[in-house]
């Protein structure tokens, strides 16, 4: 879902968005372009929805569809076991 869905329908969610540059593995790719944004419910922390633009942006599309597909919280992705110096550390970013 996205937030603009969201708030038209008249939703409360909350957005966070983590910018790549914000990330030494975008640093150390010399592409720092790009974001991530996750979508979810401020009273349960549920996700619903997001986007991830730029450069290896594949790589991290599943992550947040999982969540949304299985009910995930932004609890449980920033709690998720990740890799330091990889892009993903901006979903966990984005999940606090």
């Amino acid at each position: 879902m996205a937030d603009t869905d969201a708030f038209s329908e008249g939703r409360k969610v909350r957005v966070t968005k983590v910018p790549f540059w914000a990330q030494a593995r975008a640093l150390i790719n010399d592409d720092p372009r790009g974001s991530v944004k996750i979508v979810s419910d401020p009273a349960t922390g549920v996700v619903r929805g997001g986007s991830i633009v730029g450069r290896h942006a594949a790589e991290l599309i599943p992550i947040l569809a999982i969540a949304v597909a299985n009910g995930l919280t932004v609890t449980d992705i920033h709690e998720s076991p990740r890799v330091h110096k990889t892009l993903a550390e901006a979903l966990a970013k984005a999940a606090e």
